[in-house]
């Protein structure tokens, strides 16, 4: 015996869509961090540079 197809046609399985609103918290946590990261080196080389150029200029007097 061959076996026999269900007489109703079942749908294909449909890829879940994520919700804007449905992000790991995980994810979250270590995009802020990165951020944070990233903004802690911009200050950082900001404030050396304003420094520096400070001290150029009070060199030059």
């Amino acid at each position: 015996m061959h076996p026999t197809l269900p007489l109703v046609a079942t749908p294909p399985a449909t890829v879940a869509q994520s919700l804007p609103g449905d992000v790991d918290p995980v994810l979250v946590g270590i995009i802020a961090v990165l951020l944070l990261v990233v903004f802690a080196f911009f200050l950082l080389i900001r404030r050396t540079l304003v420094s520096f150029t400070e001290g150029m200029r009070k060199g030059r007097r």
